[in-house]
C-alpha cells in the first residue's frame, strides 16, 4: 500500500512544515540568553535572604552594644558617686 498524494496532504495538517517551524526558537536565538556559569555569578534569593537578615542582626547589635556601654557608664558613676 503506497502514500498518497491525498494522504500527505491531511498529513501536512497535522505535521509541521519547515515554515510552521521558522516561527520557534533556534538554538542561536537562544545563545544571546544566560548561561548555568552566568548565572552563578548572580546573587540567590537565599543570598538576598541571608543579607537582609545578617543587616537586621549587625543593627540589633550595634544598638545593644550602645545601650550596654551606657549602662556600664551609668554603673560606673553609680560607684564613683558611692564612693565620694
Amino acid at each position: 500500500m503506497a502514500i498518497t498524494k491525498s494522504d500527505i496532504e491531511k498529513l501536512s495538517g497535522v505535521f509541521a512544515t519547515k515554515e510552521d517551524l521558522k516561527q520557534f526558537t533556534t538554538k542561536e536565538d537562544l545563545k544571546q540568553f544566560a548561561t548555568k556559569k552566568d548565572l552563578e555569578e548572580l546573587s540567590t534569593k537565599t543570598d538576598i535572604r541571608f543579607n537582609e537578615i545578617s543587616h537586621k542582626f549587625n543593627e540589633v547589635t550595634n544598638t545593644l552594644d550602645k545601650i550596654v556601654g551606657k549602662l556600664e557608664t551609668m554603673h560606673t558613676e553609680q560607684i564613683v558617686a558611692r564612693e565620694q
